[in-house]
C-alpha cells in the first residue's frame, strides 16, 4: 500500500489531469454553465495552490489546521467565482465535483484510507472559507442593492412633491386668470360704465384670455414632456441666425417696457441642434427676464464655449430668485416660484410673487435633460443670470 508522502508526491505529477478531468465533469453540469465561458487559467484559478497545499499535508503525513495563507486563497477563490457571475449552487457544486475527481484519482492508486480522510477534512475546511467569502459579498452587493432603491425612491417621492407643488402653483395661476376674466366679463356686461372704462376692461380681458392661453401651452408642454412624448430631432443648425431673429422680436417687447436690451453673439454659429427646442429654451427665459424686470435691462449673448460646446446666456436686473450663488439649476428650478399671487387688477407682481414661472421653468430644464444641455444659474437682489450650454455635435440624431 502506498504510504501518505507517495501519494503526494503521485498528486504533484498528474495535477493537470486532474484538473482536466474536474474541467470535464463541471462542463457537463448544465447547472454550472458559467464554467463554459472561462479560459482553462480562469477556471483552474486557485484551485492548483490548493491542490499543492493538500500534496504537502500528504507528505507531512499529519493534518494541520488551516494557515492564514491557505484561507486567504480559499477566500480569493470565494470572490473570483462571485465575479465570474457564479451563483452559491454553481460553486458549491463546482467543489463536489473536485472532490469526487480526486477520490476516483485516490481510488485509483489504491491510496491508504487516511488520504481519503485527510481530503474529506481538507474540503470541508476550505470550501466552507469559500462559500463564506462568497456569502459576504453578496450580502455586500444586496446592502449597495437596496441603498440604491432606496436613494431611487426618495428622489422619486421628492420629484412628486416638486411636480405637486407645480401643479398646485399652476392651478393658482389659472384661478387667478381666470377670476380676472370673469370679473372683467362681469363688469363688461354692465350698461353704466364708462367708454374709457369699457376700454380698459376689454384690454384686461383680452390680457386675461392670453394668460390662461399661455398657462395651457405649458400644462400641455410640460405633460408631453413627462409623459416621453417629445423627442429631439437634430440637424445642423445655424444657432447665430436664429438668435439673431429671436433677439430682434425680444427688443420690440423690451423697448414697449421701457427696458434695455442688449444682444451679442456671433452672426454665424453653425451646430447640431434641435432648433424648435433651442428657440423654446431661449424664448421661455427670455420672455421670463423681460417679463420680470421693471428697471434697467436684459442682455442675451451666446457663441461658443470650446470645440465641443456652444452656449446661451440671458441676463436680467431684476429682482432674481432669492439665489446668491452659482448652482445647476436641477434643484433651484423646481422652486423658482413658490407662491402664486391671488388674481390682482392693479400693477404687475414682483418676481418673488408671480405665478406660473415655476412650470415655466421646470419646461425649460425638462427641455435641457432631453437635448443632454446643462443650465446653471447666478442670481442675487440685483438680477439673474441663466447660461445654457449645449453640446455641438451628438453622436445620434434622435432622443426620445
Amino acid at each position: 500500500m502506498l504510504l501518505l508522502a507517495e501519494v503526494g508526491a503521485q498528486l504533484k505529477k498528474v495535477q493537470p489531469q486532474i484538473l482536466q478531468r474536474w474541467r470535464v465533469r463541471v462542463d457537463a453540469d448544465a447547472q454550472v454553465s458559467v464554467s463554459s465561458r472561462l479560459s482553462r487559467v480562469q477556471f483552474n484559478d486557485h484551485i492548483p495552490v490548493l491542490l499543492n497545499t493538500f500534496a504537502k499535508r500528504l507528505k507531512s503525513g499529519d493534518s494541520p489546521q488551516q494557515n492564514d495563507e491557505e484561507r486567504e486563497v480559499s477566500e480569493a477563490h470565494g470572490h473570483h467565482r462571485w465575479q465570474q457571475g457564479y451563483n452559491l449552487r454553481g460553486m458549491t457544486r463546482e467543489w463536489g465535483h473536485l472532490n469526487v475527481t480526486l477520490v476516483e484519482w485516490l481510488d485509483e492508486i489504491e491510496a491508504p484510507a487516511s488520504a481519503r480522510l485527510l481530503w474529506a477534512e481538507f474540503v470541508a475546511t476550505n470550501e466552507a472559507e469559500a462559500v463564506t467569502r462568497y456569502e459576504e459579498l453578496l450580502q455586500s452587493e444586496a446592502r449597495a442593492k437596496l441603498h440604491d432603491v432606496e436613494a431611487a425612491f426618495a428622489e422619486l417621492q421628492e420629484w412628486d412633491k416638486t411636480r405637486g407643488d407645480l401643479l398646485r402653483q399652476a392651478s393658482h395661476d389659472l384661478r387667478g386668470s381666470l377670476s380676472v376674466v370673469a370679473s372683467a366679463t362681469d363688469l363688461l356686461s354692465q350698461s353704466k360704465i364708462s367708454k374709457e372704462e369699457r376700454a380698459e376692461l376689454a384690454s384686461l380681458l383680452l390680457s386675461g384670455v392670453k394668460n390662461l392661453s399661455g398657462m395651457m401651452g405649458d400644462l400641455l408642454d410640460m405633460a408631453r414632456l413627462e409623459a416621453g412624448i417629445e423627442s429631439r430631432d437634430v440637424r445642423a443648425t445655424d444657432a447665430g441666425i436664429l438668435l439673431l431673429t429671436l433677439c430682434s422680436s425680444w427688443r420690440l417687447l423690451a423697448e414697449e417696457k421701457g427696458l434695455e436690451f442688449e444682444s451679442h453673439g456671433p452672426q454665424t454659429l453653425w451646430v447640431e441642434a434641435d432648433a424648435t427646442k433651442v428657440r423654446r429654451i431661449a424664448q421661455n427665459l427670455a420672455l421670463n427676464a423681460i417679463k420680470y424686470t421693471e428697471n434697467g435691462k436684459v442682455r442675451v449673448t451666446w457663441g461658443e464655449t470650446d470645440d465641443k460646446q456652444w452656449f446661451i446666456q440671458i441676463a436680467d436686473t431684476g429682482e432674481g430668485l432669492e439665489k446668491s450663488n452659482v448652482t445647476p439649476l436641477a434643484q433651484d428650478l423646481e422652486s423658482a416660484a413658490p407662491d402664486a399671487p391671488s388674481a390682482n387688477f392693479q400693477g404687475q407682481a414682483s418676481r418673488k410673487e408671480a405665478g406660473g414661472e415655476g412650470i415655466g421653468l421646470a419646461i425649460v430644464r425638462r427641455l435641457c435633460e432631453l437635448l443632454d444641455a446643462a443650465i446653471d444659474l447666478h442670481s442675487t437682489a440685483k438680477g439673474s443670470t441663466f447660461r445654457v450650454t449645449f453640446p455641438r455635435e451628438y453622436e445620434s440624431d434622435t432622443k426620445s
